[in-house]
């Protein structure tokens, strides 16, 4: 029943932006709240939008539409018509939601290799836990659209090493759904090196924070290589190592 009840509630959401317009219900800018941007008014004003649109996206599918094929694309569209600081702040908001769900059922995560870019409506589909999957859909919605870009790739991409360990412990939810992120935030960095090469000339020393995501590479690539061999974990004798 409840299930039932939230696809009917998402459904008349879907259908209520139809009528007047995402801006008004999840991207709009409001002017007499959000004059100043710092005010709780205006936290307030984001933090409850952003549970919204999260909200429809772990849905996924409604009678009428889908967090792909509907949602999705009217979100980009509102947020390219609307005002930037709000727009980025909503944004932020609504992966942050997202990730900490996707964290917190780290452990129904997928086990699935798989490359999510471009064509990635039908590998999304493939992901069972309802955060990750609409934290990917997200992440590659807004890459694909140009909102989000390679600079900010960068700095998601950090925010994830933080995540990855709680003091010296490895948190392993977030080590199960980090390949996945990963595989959305490879192509916009790669695509940032590209043009910063092409727009200099020649290749120069990487930026700080592309210094620090080949370092942050590298150190993994060393420490996979100091593990067992697959049949030892296979065995249950390297369960306790930690990355």
């Amino acid at each position: 029943m409840q299930a039932t009840g939230n696809l009917k509630f998402v459904s008349l959401v879907d259908k209520l932006i139809l009528k007047i317009g995402i801006n008004r219900v999840i991207t709009g800018y409001v002017e007499n709240t959000l004059s100043n941007p710092l005010k709780e008014a205006a936290k307030e004003e984001i933090t409850s939008r952003a549970w919204l649109a999260a909200e429809i996206l772990c849905t996924w599918k409604w009678p009428g539409g889908s967090a792909v094929a509907s949602f999705l694309p009217l979100l980009s569209a509102g947020c390219r018509s609307g005002n930037y600081p709000f727009q980025e702040s909503l944004l932020d908001s609504i992966f942050n939601i997202l990730l900490d769900g996707a964290l917190v059922h780290g452990e129904r995560g997928t086990q699935s290799s798989f490359n999510l870019w471009p064509a990635f409506g039908d590998e999304l589909e493939k992901v069972e836990e309802p955060f990750l999957r609409a934290l990917l859909s997200l992440l590659v919605n807004l890459f694909k659209e140009n909102i989000w870009e390679g600079d900010k790739a960068i700095r998601l991409f950090d925010l994830l090493i933080h995540k990855l360990f709680i003091g010296e412990a490895v948190n392993q939810n977030c080590l199960k759904i980090l390949p996945a992120i990963v595989s959305v935030l490879v192509h916009p960095l790669c695509q940032r090196s590209i043009e910063s090469e092409e727009s200099n000339g020649d290749s120069q020393v990487a930026s700080l924070g592309e210094k620090q995501m080949q370092d942050t590479v590298k150190d993994w690539l060393r420490r996979l290589l100091s593990f067992p061999p697959l049949v030892t974990w296979q065995a249950g004798q390297g369960k306790h190592m930690l990355i």
